[in-house]
């Protein structure tokens, strides 16, 4: 997970306790600002979806989106955070366009 405020990411849950993605946590996404204002603006260009997962590569000149998906994975989002979705900014974005 990502704290949007701020880029950095958070507890790694489905990985082996050995693996090096391990020691990406709580490590600072570089660029993190852009990613957000590049992914706002093409999430208005797309009013018509409430939800969208955005694929990010960071690369040597900075972010760069990839793609959108409609089918986020908010599965997943719910089985690897450290609470329940309930817990979360999501209901109250859903219950905005309910």
């Amino acid at each position: 997970m990502i704290d949007l405020a701020t880029g950095h990411l958070g507890k790694v849950f489905e990985a082996p306790k050995a693996c090096p993605s391990r020691k990406m946590e709580g490590r600072l996404l570089p660029g993190w600002s852009s990613v957000m204002d590049h992914v706002c603006k093409g999430h208005a260009g797309l009013p018509h979806y409430v939800f969208l997962g955005w694929d990010v590569a960071f690369g040597r000149e900075g972010p760069v989106l990839l793609e959108t998906n409609s089918g986020w994975g908010s599965f997943d989002f719910q089985v690897v955070s450290d609470r329940p979705i309930a817990e979360t900014v999501f209901v109250s974005i859903a219950a905005e366009y309910l």
